[in-house]
């Protein structure tokens, strides 16, 4: 892969780190990854489980454009009290285009929970704020699904669709070091800056979807 960290084991980011059900709000059965590519070319995607007839995920394998995120939609489709409280697990693999050598993966948990609990809610909202802190041999990559099926009845939250396009216009702008633009070097990010910003946008789109 061009310009991309020579590693056997690149860092996979996916957000949230951690999917949680909950029985008692049919809401929360369905759950948002998102997944960003950073590096300057194309990766390829797949998503495993160690509990597939558990869930569903739409489109489970895929690519990811340089610089580009993907959202994946996972929904547990056999909610039960029997499957509380077991952690399943999807494994997010990254392999380079054209080429079927894994050089990344992630494992995120998913957990379906009797009832909602606010606890459980708050860490939720805390996960992933240590990996801004992660250097950069630390990176990784994760791997995304679009639901074609969002409810058309419900308003759309404008705030959260801005803030958004917000992240997307700063996701699209070089890293900095990147001899091949043009654009002055105060718009180029670093990739700590990037981070941040592919992490909020992955908390937007659970808004948009979730609304």
């Amino acid at each position: 892969m061009n310009k991309t960290p020579v590693d056997d084991k690149l860092p996979v980011f996916v957000f949230p780190h951690i999917l949680n059900f909950y029985l008692d709000n049919p809401k929360s059965l369905k759950q948002v990854l998102t997944i960003y590519n950073p590096y300057d070319s194309t990766i390829l995607f797949k998503v495993l489980s160690t509990a597939p007839r558990k869930y569903a995920v739409v489109d489970p394998e895929g690519q990811i454009k340089p610089k580009s995120c993907v959202d994946i939609v996972v929904r547990h489709v056999a909610p039960s009290l029997t499957s509380c409280n077991i952690e399943d697990k999807f494994r997010i693999q990254i392999t380079e285009f054209r080429n079927s050598t894994i050089f990344g993966k992630k494992d995120v948990p998913a957990i379906l929970h009797k009832e909602s609990d606010t606890g459980v809610l708050q860490a939720d909202s805390d996960l992933g704020m240590d990996d801004f802190r992660l250097t950069k041999s630390e990176f990784v990559t994760e791997s995304v699904t679009k639901d074609q099926r969002i409810d058309a009845r419900s308003s759309p939250n404008y705030l959260a669709l801005l803030v958004a396009a917000i992240c997307v216009a700063a996701l699209m702008l070089p890293t900095t070091g990147d001899a091949d633009t043009q654009l002055p070097t105060y718009l180029h990010l670093t990739l700590h800056q990037k981070l941040v910003f592919a992490y909020t946008l992955g908390l937007m789109t659970m808004v948009v979807l979730n609304h």
